[in-house]
Order: structure tokens, then sequence, then C-alpha cells
């Protein structure tokens, strides 16, 4: 019999950074308070170019991580979601809230941003994840939620 080499191999999330924000609790109750995130931790506002991340939870949508997934260009950043997934099941989170920004100050959903959270949707009901909401943030600051829009899919 033939004897073959076979790794064991192990996942790890490590810890990036961390740091005490001027937030009120680490659940996220509603879009306001997911806009705090964005700005306060993620500085989405600041960013000159494209960034999509997303804020993974426990079922009580309190804060497991925050990922930043994707960087791009000026106007856009692909979004494989394999990578979204990763890090939500990685950190244990059935609960995902997506965060993007716009550089050039849009708030308004393109149709390559609700296709793209179209597709996270539905790939996240196959693997029994949630995903709440969707925010863009401009670079004044200001935010456009898909739940508070209406167009989050279901």
């Amino acid at each position: 019999m033939d004897k073959i080499e076979i790794s064991l191999l192990n996942l790890r999330v490590v810890r990036e950074k961390s740091g005490i924000y001027a937030i009120d609790n680490a659940a996220i109750t509603s879009s306001g308070k997911l806009s705090e995130i964005a700005i306060e931790v993620l500085e989405l506002d600041q960013r000159a170019e494209e960034v999509f991340c997303v804020v993974c939870c426990d079922s009580r949508h309190r804060i497991n991580g925050i990922f930043e997934v994707f960087r791009g260009g000026m106007a856009e950043s692909s979004v494989y979601p394999a990578e979204v997934f990763k890090r939500a099941l990685l950190s244990n989170s059935p609960v995902m809230f997506l965060l993007h920004n716009h550089p050039g100050g849009s708030l308004h959903p393109s149709l390559p941003d609700r296709q793209v959270t179209q597709r996270l949707v539905d790939g996240a009901k196959l693997l029994g994840l949630k995903i709440i909401d969707h925010m863009i943030v401009n670079d004044e600051g200001r935010y456009t939620s898909f739940k508070e829009l209406g167009i989050m899919p279901e």
C-alpha cells in the first residue's frame, strides 16, 4: 500500500487591531448605529477608494467582528461572495451587515450595488446566514440604508 502525505490545516481569525470607540453598545439596533460604525470605526467617509466591509454579528446583533473585505478604485470594488461568507463563518456569526462607501459622494445605490446585495442575500440563505442591511456612506458622512429605502432583498 502506498503512503500519501496529508496536511492537517487550521483556520484562525486574528485580531488586527482593536480600540475603544464612543458607541453606546455593541449591538446594532438601528441604521444610525450602523452609520456610527461606518464612520467612527471604519472611517468610510474619509476613504478615497471604494471599500466594501462586513460587520459580523451574533443573533442579537452584537458585533463579533468587522472586516474590510474588498478595496477598489474610485468607482467600484469587486465583491466575491465566498470572501464575505468566509468571514461570517470564521467568526461564528449568523448575522451580517454590509457597508461600502461611495467616495464620489453619491448616495444612490447603483445597479451593481443592488445586484451584489441580491447575490449575497441569496448565498447567505443557502448557508443559514442572514444579511440585515446594506449601507452606503458618502464622503460627507451621510448614508443610505437599503433597509430604510425598502430595497433590501428578503
